[in-house]
């Protein structure tokens, strides 16, 4: 998935997902919105020119980041739950999403070695990861709405 497919999927789960729950403060709204700024955080590999997909699309690094951002948003913002629970969060959907593309990778490694990948699209597909863009800003619209009960 790109960028637009990844801000999408996270938009659209966790406003889905909170609706559903009835999560009606502003610090749900804050961790859907930090989660879609994080949502692409494993693809970093990429920019640090390591191989895609080896060491930062699993369940450590994104539990790794996440206590580190935790700490980060602890001292500036002192809200650790907030940099942690949006980096879980974004980092467990992007293996989710990901994990629906072609391209293989192991996001249990190191407790398993086991590469997976369901293989229904390209990770390049411009319909999907408009699609989802679109879906979830249609879905986080309408965790909004559900907030202020228009």
């Amino acid at each position: 998935m790109n960028l637009k497919g990844h801000v999408g999927l996270t938009l659209m789960l966790l406003s889905l997902i909170f609706t559903s729950l009835g999560l009606k403060s502003l610090e749900y709204v804050k961790i859907v919105l930090f989660s879609a700024a994080f949502s692409s955080l494993p693809d970093i590999d990429i920019r640090l020119g390591l191989h895609h997909r080896k060491y930062t699309h699993n369940l450590l690094f994104v539990v790794i980041t996440s206590l580190m951002i935790g700490y980060v948003t602890h001292v500036s913002l002192n809200d650790f739950n907030l940099g942690f629970y949006s980096v879980i969060a974004s980092g467990t959907i992007h293996l989710l999403g990901d994990s629906m593309t072609y391209m293989e990778f192991k996001p249990l490694y190191p407790l398993s070695g086991k590469s997976m990948a369901l293989k229904l699209f390209k990770s390049n597909n411009m319909l999907i990861n408009n699609l989802l863009m679109a879906s979830g800003i249609l879905a986080f619209l309408t965790y909004i709405k559900f907030i202020i009960n228009l």
